[in-house]
């Protein structure tokens, strides 16, 4: 019985868990429409990010590319559909990234170091929007 009641306990922990391979962080939350746009759009600006195109119409705001570690910088991709908001981002090289030669950021604890420092700044703005954070394989 005490087995019982631990799994069922523990289990939601899980449930949200990060995977190797995760590429998309979504956060569900309680804003919507304006609010939430408008929201997601100063948090990124709050944390230096630029904003490289966006429309509150079709619910994507895109970031330039933002020095993170080294010389590696990050885009940040942003969709937003009714109360949730899906986080996934490109790695840039060098001093001029591109999307074309960008990387896109996964989840992977125990690969490539590069991937292990940049995906935590993707993690950052979810944690900055509040609400329910789970991650996805797209």
């Amino acid at each position: 019985m005490k087995y019982l009641v631990l799994f069922f306990i523990f289990t939601p922990l899980f449930s949200f868990a990060q995977n190797k391979g995760d590429n998309q962080i979504t956060v569900t939350t309680s804003l919507i429409g304006d609010e939430l746009y408008k929201k997601i759009g100063q948090d990124l600006l709050d944390k230096g990010y630029t904003i490289e195109k966006s429309d509150k119409e079709l619910g994507y705001i895109i970031t330039n590319f933002k020095p993170v570690f080294g010389d590696r910088s990050l885009k940040i991709i942003v969709k937003l559909r009714d109360n949730k908001v899906m986080l996934s981002g490109l790695m840039g090289v060098g001093d001029k990234p591109t999307e074309a030669n960008g990387i896109v950021i996964i989840y992977n604890p125990s690969g490539m170091l590069i991937f292990r420092k940049v995906w935590p700044y993707l993690e950052e703005i979810a944690k900055e929007i509040g609400g329910e954070i789970s991650y996805t394989k797209t």
